[in-house]
């Protein structure tokens, strides 16, 4: 009976999970307005590049390893040469003084208008 009622539970989830599938579309057939403009996405890269300037080199370094160039946290800790546990730790703690510093909007986070 059990096995029948996981049976039947495990279907009407794979319905569910097939109708809800995400339709992703090419960056071209957009409707306008719903993508950034390439300024704009300069803009935002720019803002994260002041923020991460602002983290310790070590946080620095973490988290662009980490999530930037999508390397695993056993792969850091072999390129920095430190444990699995710092590597998760320096992450989270970097990742949350991001977030910190880009929610603040800071005005030295802000790209200049010289150009």
């Amino acid at each position: 009976m059990a096995y029948a009622r996981r049976t039947l539970t495990n279907l009407r989830i794979d319905t569910w999970r097939a109708r809800r599938r995400e339709v992703l579309l090419p960056h071209e057939d957009l409707p306008p307005g719903e993508h950034a403009s390439e300024a704009h996405a300069h803009a935002e890269r720019d803002v994260l590049v002041r923020a991460l300037l602002q983290l310790s080199p070590r946080r620095r370094r973490v988290v662009v390893l980490r999530y930037l160039m999508d390397l695993s946290e056993r792969e850091v800790a072999e390129d920095l040469d430190v444990s699995i546990g710092t590597v998760k730790s320096t992450a989270s703690r970097g990742l949350d003084q991001l977030r910190r510093l880009l929610a603040d909007d800071s005005p030295s986070l802000r790209p200049s208008k010289e150009s």
